[in-house]
């Protein structure tokens, strides 16, 4: 049942992953609102996004080497040398959303479940300071406009 919570977790995961590789992919400019460019500008100065926020990302390296506790990157591109990373093993990603953190416990069950299955390299990647910049509804758009700089971070480990 956990393998199988874990698989359907996952699905859920590719899938908000694959829509950011998407938005990523077609330019960052693309709003898919119907909105005109000069129109959708307009509605982000509204909402006072900040497009030249830096967003912190950290990344939790769990392996079947680590158990229970996985190695912490803290930065942005972060250097595997010196980890139990290997590249010959598969590598699978977990990225939380809004108002979430890296170390979350569902995220915890999932790399453990993950490895259960097979031997890999799973990388659960926090943005919580990006993903919870506030309850208000601006604070979501804020958060919103941050996962296209988590993106690129992952991006750039991949």
């Amino acid at each position: 049942d956990t393998i199988m919570a874990a698989r359907g977790t996952w699905l859920v995961l590719l899938t908000v992953w694959a829509l950011l590789m998407e938005v990523i992919a077609h330019g960052l400019h693309k709003t898919g609102t119907g909105l005109s460019s000069s129109e959708h500008q307009a509605r982000n100065k509204r909402f006072l996004i900040d497009r030249d926020r830096h967003v912190e990302v950290k990344y939790f390296l769990h392996t079947r080497e680590t158990g229970g506790t996985p190695t912490v990157l803290m930065t942005n591109t972060p250097d595997l040398s010196g980890t139990v990373y290997q590249s010959t093993r598969p590598t699978k990603f977990i990225v939380h959303g809004f108002l979430n953190a890296g170390d979350q416990e569902w995220i915890v069950n999932m790399a453990t479940a993950l490895l259960q299955a097979e031997d890999l390299n799973v990388f659960s990647v926090d943005w919580e300071e990006g993903a919870s910049p506030g309850l208000t509804g601006k604070n979501y758009r804020q958060a919103q406009w941050n996962t296209r700089a988590v993106g690129r971070s992952v991006a750039e480990v991949v």
